[in-house]
C-alpha cells in the first residue's frame, strides 16, 4: 500500500511540472503571436499609412476580417477573396506570413488555449482604443493609448479586457 501511495505521489508531481512546463511554453507562444500580430499590423501601417480597419464604427474589429486584410487574401488568380480587402490590401501584401496554416476560429488565428485574438484600433482617431465587454448586463469600458491594440484571453480563456491572465500588447511595453 505505501509503495502505491509512493508512486501515486510520484506520478502527481511528474504530472504538475508537465503542465507547469507546459503553461509557459503556451504563455510565451501567445506572447509571440501578439508581438507577431503588432509587427504586422505596424508594417500595414507603414506600407499604407493607415491601419485595417474594417469596421470604422468600433474600435473592437472582426479579427478574421481583420487578418484576411493582412494575410492579402486572394484566389488562385490573384484577385482579392473580397473587394474590401483590395480596398484596404490593393498590393496583397501577406504581413503575418508567421500565421499561414495555423489553426483558426471564424477566421481568425487561435492562441494556444484554442481561442481567437482580439483586435481593436482607434478608428476616431483620438489617440485611444476603446474595448468594451459585456456581460450579465453590465458593461466595462478599458480605454487605451495606442493606435491600436491585439490580445487574448490567456489561459482562463476568459477576456477580462487585457486583466487577468489575459496578454496584452499594452502590457508588454
Amino acid at each position: 500500500m505505501f509503495s502505491f501511495i509512493v508512486s501515486a505521489a510520484i506520478f502527481g508531481i511528474i504530472v504538475a511540472i508537465g503542465c507547469l512546463v507546459l503553461s509557459v511554453k503556451y504563455k510565451r507562444r501567445a506572447v509571440r503571436d501578439v508581438q507577431k500580430l503588432c509587427q504586422g499590423i505596424s508594417a500595414f501601417f507603414k506600407e499604407y499609412g493607415r491601419y485595417p480597419i474594417v469596421d470604422a464604427e468600433s474600435d473592437e474589429q472582426l479579427g478574421g476580417s481583420v487578418m484576411k486584410v493582412l494575410c492579402g487574401s486572394h484566389w488562385i488568380t490573384g484577385e482579392a477573396i473580397h473587394e474590401n480587402i483590395g480596398k484596404l490590401n490593393p498590393k496583397l501584401i501577406n504581413f503575418v506570413e508567421c500565421f499561414v496554416g495555423r489553426k483558426t476560429v471564424n477566421d481568425m488565428v487561435t492562441d494556444p488555449w484554442d481561442e481567437p485574438y482580439n483586435i481593436a484600433f482607434d478608428t476616431n482617431r483620438d489617440g485611444i482604443t476603446e474595448i468594451v465587454l459585456e456581460y450579465a448586463g453590465e458593461k466595462t469600458v478599458k480605454r487605451i493609448k495606442a493606435p491600436f491594440v491585439v490580445w487574448c484571453d490567456g489561459p482562463n480563456r476568459k477576456n477580462e479586457l487585457g486583466s487577468g491572465d489575459d496578454i496584452a500588447s499594452w502590457n508588454m511595453q
